[in-house]
């Protein structure tokens, strides 16, 4: 039965958007699926001007850090990291690359020495995260001077989201590996988080909206991506 309702959904669809075509503005509901650290770093602030320029879109946002079948699920978009999004999915940048690290809190290091070495972290305490398409638990990626390596980690907790290992990090459980962003720059500032290894720092492939190419991409999900998308 789904698979005859679902060409007749994709032809109103379909529909809908030849009306579009005529409209000044684009019209009607996109349906997002985000991970909450993507919402805050990509969506949250385009909102206000977003929905000013656009106020015949409504924007419905759904905030899931596991995987999602966005088509299954009836999403006309995702937000994800790149390494997280599935291989036959259309992908548009929306943030630039960025800057990996690991930190551990005053406390931690009061217990545990400063690791010198990537390897070094096999002797810590360090909080994993479960990538979400594949399942695997992250390998910590290093790279310096041309050298790259992963190491494989181990400790008291398991992730599938980043945006919780800064607070982790702050009640001194153990080692995390973190974007370089300003909320943690701060942190490193007051003192309340230490940066480590930051010579070993890599680059990372940033957030990247995605959707199915087999579907015509909706007016509003365009205006959407001509806000968000960045140069690179």
């Amino acid at each position: 039965m789904l698979e005859k309702i679902d060409p007749a959904f994709s032809t109103i669809e379909e529909a809908v958007e030849d009306v579009n075509a005529f409209r000044k503005l684009p019209h009607g509901r996109l349906r997002i699926n985000s991970s909450r650290i993507a919402y805050q770093m990509v969506l949250e602030p385009i909102f206000q001007d977003f929905c000013r320029n656009f106020p015949d879109i409504t924007l419905e946002i759904s905030l899931n850090d596991s995987f999602v079948d966005i088509i299954k699920e009836g999403f006309d978009a995702g937000i994800r990291l790149h390494s997280d999004i599935p291989q036959d999915m259309n992908v548009v940048r929306v943030t630039h690359d960025l800057t990996a690290a690991v930190y551990g809190s005053p406390d931690y290091f009061r217990r545990f020495p400063l690791p010198k070495t990537p390897q070094d972290l096999q002797q810590h305490l360090c909080i994993g995260r479960r990538q979400i398409a594949s399942g695997n638990q992250y390998r910590w990626e290093f790279v310096k001077e041309g050298r790259h390596i992963a190491i494989p980690v181990h400790g008291p907790l398991v992730f599938d989201t980043v945006d919780l290992m800064t607070d982790i990090a702050l009640q001194g459980i153990g080692l995390v590996y973190a974007l370089d962003s300003e909320k943690n720059r701060q942190y490193v500032a007051a003192g309340r988080l230490v940066r480590v290894l930051s010579d070993w720092s890599p680059t990372v492939p940033g957030f990247c909206l995605y959707f199915s190419g087999h579907r015509q991409m909706p007016a509003a999900l365009k205006a959407l991506i001509s806000a968000i998308r960045v140069n690179t």
